[in-house]
């Protein structure tokens, strides 16, 4: 797919499909998927990338002949333009690009080789000599010297194939994956030309014994060799297969420079003219009719009798090399002399000359050997670091050595493996002792060891990229630091920053290393220290927090004091002790003194209150028990009991003293009172009610109701003052203020009319809001009249209003008014049914105004209203529409694809170049997407999912290892790759089977919902986990029990033995040992010294479902890998939960 991003454009990786965003006028980019950086065509124009586009995909179907005339159809316009040669070149050689799992980066294959190399290919030096800038022209350089190097290796296995005379060409397996009937009829057809005598090239059968090898070495030797080719096919799609058509359209190549080869298309249940074009010019055969097999016999031995001249292919160029080359002698002492030199390409070019004379010099190939690892003679591979043996060249010449020679080849190697041992045990002390300073965990640097054994022992090969300098040297690099760091650490006894965990763990690892008894001893001597210093650190910091101590902080120092006396011996922790102590006391003492001088004081004055303080300071909490504080806590209440009694004494006194002097002056106030009363309740109220009314009489009625209210209950005041509300409500209604009104009338209760006043001010109200056009409000308050006058009829009157003012608002297109105001009206009329048609017209408006989006989610809440549904369809057709007019093909395409069978869209997607070019596109992303997938979970491979500890102190959670086992389809059966944790089988020894047994509760939830998140646990999937008889060892006769469903589970003895080949008795078998993780260790898990798993690693056993020899045992893999049972409540078996995953879904989860 190609498309328009402003001004930056997009065209698809040659390698793997992703994309690779370019500027017009760019020469290269790099692609965003593989980071692989490729050429890019010179063309600004769109519909010519696409065409690049689908010669490209074409390339990467490894359909290579409907690329190489796409490249063809583009040269025909500018046989200049260099991208167009290369991509020619490449087709017509079949590269395809894999990624490297060593490196990820992409390489290529090769499924055409030619004996020619591609570096004098025309197209390749027209993509050269065309290139439109330097760096353009290096990109196809290196490519192509790459390629050249992949197809001399095909060639050198392709000269040793012996000829074949008949090459069988057929489809082998179908779409589903099962073999096809072509395939049955193939190896007939083999059987019956082979009785024959002839040697027959038939890939089910020949490629048997080739499995892990690439496949076109020997192809192409079968192809170029074989006289006759009989291609097999029941239908149309199966002659026209990639392979298939691969092959014989290679064939056909061939016939044409050597006239004396045939190719015999045959053909079943299908109609002859169905054959490819290709074929239908040959003639074939129908297999189907008697006598098929010898009329093809027949045509075959015609063949196979005429004069046979030497065979077009690798064949004839190595005979013309053999006739024009110098001796074998003499081109190996000049290699000998380019290696002496340094000059290792012409070396290896030498030693290639000699082996295209001689296939089995072995000389000539560990002179390769030599120059791939930058070897100067023979005899410096046994000073290297890491071994060679791997690799395809070395293991030739030990194939092709004389008993000499393989003596001496060997001996190179035991060299190096000592050399590697060596290493590997200064690399094991090196990573103790990082550990042991801090500068790595456990894991990394068992990981670092690992990786470096595995690197120098097992990975020697052709895709192993090592130079001796480096592998002597990378792990010994800033390591001596680390081991004087340790040195100066023991010797100054002081762990720095390291912690006790780390020096312990370190202590454990060198205790595995031979001779290491000393640095284990150091590192425990430092692990005490730094216990000892983080007490002493952490008392410091609390007693430097508290700082100048009072009463409260003497319970602190106390046990501050006893932190300190934990580690006498560290620093002047004996003397912090002592201290804390001393501060304590003196806190105390300075508080009891002040309540000794606090008591004095009270018993100067003689007050309870000055006791009262005394008491209060003797009782503070961090005084009781201290001297003698509970006596004089005692003495001052007593005290204090004596003063409350003599003050009580004296306040009686003067209460006797104070009432004689209140009498007295009762009588003289007595006889004032009598002479005010007249005045007071006579004459001054008179006056005061005739002010009231003048108020009111004046309209001031706040005034007159604050007058009247002074009167209180004088004559008829409270009537009045109702009266001079409702004289108010009635103004205030007169001048519109409806609500005062309305709460004064309310106020009044069943005073007057009020009660018929305030349906009157309500009903007033309410035709002023409809005059003001405020109908809902106008509405509301008539609905509270009831049957008040007209207010049903004003009612009715304005909800025809208000439908008709909608109707208007909708013919204006004001959609959101309009459906407001036919809400506002609830069931009136079919206000509802106009609101839908509202939303249906306005959904309309949007659409033709370009708002598909908009359009679609209002037709969507429309529901069953009209035709929504097929409007949704409609809007979605003419957006799809609108984003290809506007090139935004992609979001076009994921319309119409919504859209299948309406209107002419089926049409579109197969013949619109632009919706092909995303078709295409998608397709290769969605198989990059599975096939990456795939390979992730590919059966033998680790992945990650889910957290667990792993570690001594179990306060980490790090992501758990699991080993895929096994594929069906998108599930993939895991198991930890580790012993995780140390659990019984059940908690109690007694009879049980996994149904009932607590290892099952465990797994199931305490540890599924530690180990996995929500969103992992979808991805989970429930398991039926087989319990029945032929899950146990034949050899028992105990109960597997019942079936159970389960999402977490352990492996049965019968799963154990298929994947990992557990046998009964004592056993070799490192595949099913087990490591176990720190965490295990430490709760109890056991590990075997003797027995070690694949990497070296102390075993352990591990619990299997099963039930033992008894019911109240169960089965196990012992640390020999060997079958064992032992009782249920054992407690040093580990734990490898298994389970079965979606891995769709863990996609979802980022795994």
């Amino acid at each position: 797919m190609l498309s328009a991003r402003g001004r930056t454009m997009i065209i698809k990786c040659k390698m793997c499909g992703g994309d690779i965003d370019f500027i017009p006028g760019a020469t290269y980019g790099t692609c965003e998927y593989c980071g692989s950086t490729s050429t890019i065509p010179q063309a600004e124009d769109e519909n010519k990338l696409n065409r690049y586009n689908r010669a490209n995909h074409f390339r990467r179907q490894c359909e290579f002949d409907k690329a190489v005339a796409a490249y063809e159809k583009i040269l025909e316009q500018d046989d200049t333009d260099a991208e167009a040669h290369w991509g020619t070149v490449i087709s017509r050689f079949g590269i395809e690009y894999v990624e490297d799992p060593a490196t990820h980066q992409r390489i290529p294959t090769c499924h055409r080789v030619q004996v020619a190399s591609i570096l004098t290919d025309e197209d390749y030096l027209a993509a050269v000599e065309n290139a439109p800038d330097e760096e353009s022209r290096r990109i196809y350089q290196e490519e192509a010297a790459r390629i050249a190097e992949i197809q001399k290796g095909i060639l050198a296995i392709s000269a040793n194939e012996k000829p074949y005379d008949v090459f069988i060409c057929y489809k082998e397996t179908d779409e589903n994956g099962q073999r096809t009937r072509d395939s049955q009829w193939a190896q007939d057809v083999y059987y019956g030309l082979t009785e024959q005598g002839l040697k027959v090239f038939f890939s089910r059968i020949t490629l048997e014994d080739k499995l892990g090898q690439q496949y076109e070495p020997y192809i192409f030797a079968a192809l170029n060799s074989a006289k006759v080719m009989v291609v097999i096919g029941s239908r149309p799609e199966y002659f026209n297969a990639v392979w298939v058509k691969n092959e014989w359209s290679r064939y056909l190549s061939l016939m044409k420079h050597d006239h004396k080869r045939l190719l015999i298309p045959c053909y079943r249940d299908m109609d002859p003219y169905d054959l490819p074009e290709e074929l239908s010019m040959l003639q074939s055969q129908d297999m189907s009719k008697i006598g098929f097999m010898q009329d093809l016999l027949r045509g075959v031995q015609k063949v196979m009798q005429q004069p046979t001249s030497a065979p077009q292919g690798v064949r004839v160029e190595t005979a013309t090399v053999e006739t024009n080359a110098p001796g074998v002698t003499s081109l190996l002492k000049r290699a000998a002399l380019f290696l002496e030199d340094g000059d290792t390409a012409s070396a290896r070019e030498y030693y290639d000359r000699v082996l295209d004379i001689d296939p089995e010099c072995a000389e000539a190939y560990m002179g390769k050997v030599c120059a791939e690892t930058g070897c100067r003679k023979e005899s410096d591979l046994g000073t290297l670091n890491y071994c060679v043996d791997m690799r395809g060249d070395w293991q030739k010449a030990v194939r092709f050595a004389s008993a000499g020679q393989k003596q001496k080849y060997v001996g190179y190697m035991a060299s190096v493996r000592a050399r590697v041992e060596e290493h590997c045990h200064e690399l094991a002390i090196d990573c103790a002792c990082a550990v042991a300073v801090g500068r790595g965990s456990r894991a990394k640097m068992d990981d670092a060891l690992k990786d470096y054994r595995a690197n120098c022992l097992t990975k020697g090969s052709e895709s192993t990229d090592y130079s001796a300098e480096e592998n002597a040297s990378w792990h010994l690099a800033g390591y001596q630091s680390i081991r004087n760091t340790l040195a100066q650490m023991a010797a100054d006894n002081a762990p720095r920053d390291v912690t006790e965990g780390m020096l312990k763990v370190a202590a454990a690892m060198f205790g595995q290393i031979k001779g290491e008894e000393e640095r284990a001893q150091q590192c425990l001597v430092l692990a005490e220290q730094a216990r000892q210093k983080v007490i002493y650190e952490k008392a410091s910091a609390r007693r430097a927090a508290i700082g100048m101590p009072d009463l409260m902080d003497a319970a602190d120092l106390e046990a501050l004091a006893k932190q300190f006396g934990q580690i006498p011996g560290y620093k002047d922790a004996k003397k912090q002790a002592e201290q804390c102590l001393q501060d304590a006391e003196n806190a105390r003492e300075t508080v009891y003194n002040d309540a000794v001088e606090a008591m004095q004081e009270a018993e100067k004055g003689n007050f309870s209150f000055k006791w009262e303080k005394a008491i209060r300071m003797l009782a503070r909490e961090g005084l009781n028990g201290y001297r003698d504080v509970e006596e004089l806590r005692k003495q001052a209440e007593q005290r204090r009991k004596e003063c409350e009694n003599a003050e009580e004494k004296e306040r009686k006194a003067k209460e006797r003293k104070n009432k004689r002097l209140t009498v007295a002056f009762v009588l003289v106030v007595l006889i004032a009172c009598v002479v005010g009363w007249f005045v007071v309740t006579r004459v001054i109220p008179n006056n005061k009610y005739q002010r009231a009314v003048a108020l009111r009489e004046n309209g001031q009625y706040d005034d007159a109701i604050a007058a009247f209210a002074e009167l209180g209950d004088y004559g008829d005041t409270k009537t009045q003052i109702a009266e001079t509300w409702y004289q108010k409500a009635l103004l205030s209604r007169e001048n519109g203020m409806y609500e005062y009104a309305y709460t004064i009338f309310s106020s009044l209760g069943d005073y007057s009319d009020a009660a018929q006043q305030l349906s009157e001010t309500k009903y007033q109200q309410a035709v002023s809001l409809r005059e003001a056009g405020e109908y809902e409000s106008a509405i509301a308050v008539f609905a509270s009249l009831n049957d008040y006058r007209d207010a049903e009829t004003q009612i009715e009157e304005m909800k025809q209003e208000k439908y008709q003012q909608a109707v208007t608002l909708r013919e204006n297109g004001q959609y959101d008014d309009a459906i407001a105001v036919f809400k506002a009206l609830g069931n009136y009329s079919d206000a509802k049914t106009q609101i839908e048609e509202t939303k249906y017209q306005q959904a309309v408006a949007l659409r033709e105004n370009g708002k598909y989006d908009d359009a679609i989610a209002v037709f969507t809440e429309l529901e069953n209203y009209s035709d929504a549904a097929t409007q949704i369809t409609e809007t979605k057709y003419q957006q799809a529409n609108s984003l290809n007019a506007a090139a935004l093909y992609d979001e076009a395409y994921a319309i119409y694809m919504t859209l299948a069978g309406y209107k002419d869209v089926d049409k579109l997607l197969v013949e619109d170049d632009n919706m092909v070019a995303v078709a295409v596109a998608v397709a290769v992303a969605v198989a990059v997407a599975v096939a990456k997938r795939d390979a992730k979970f590919a059966v033998g491979n680790y992945v990650t999912f889910g957290e667990y500890p792993q570690t001594t102190a179990g306060e980490d959670m790090t992501p758990i290892e699991w080993l895929v086992l096994a594929r069906d389809g998108n599930k993939a059966l895991l198991i930890s790759r580790y012993g995780l944790d140390a659990q019984k089988y059940n908690t109690i020894n007694t009879g049980v089977t996994w149904e009932k047994c607590t290892l099952r509760t465990w797994l199931n939830n305490a540890f599924y919902n530690k180990a996995f998140n929500s969103a992992e646990q979808t991805a989970i999937l429930i398991t039926n986990v087989d319990n029945s008889k032929n899950q146990c060892y034949s050899g028992w006769s105990t109960s597997g029990g019942n079936n159970t469903q389960d999402k977490v589970f352990l492996l049965s003895y019968a799963e154990a033995n298929k994947y990992f080949g557990v046998p009964y008795g004592n056993s070799s078998n490192t595949k099913s040992r087990v490591a176990q993780t720190a965490y295990a260790i430490a709760h109890g898990t056991w590990a075997s010294s003797s027995n070690k798993t694949a990497d070296g690693t102390d075993a352990g056993w591990w619990w299997l479902r099963s039930p033992g020899n008894y019911q109240d045992f169960a089965a196990v893999v012992d640390t020999d890998g060997s079958l064992r049972n032992i009782t249920v409540n054992y407690v040093s078996g580990s734990v490898r939960p298994a389970l079965w995953v979606n891995i769709e879904a863990l996609d979802a989860t980022s795994f």
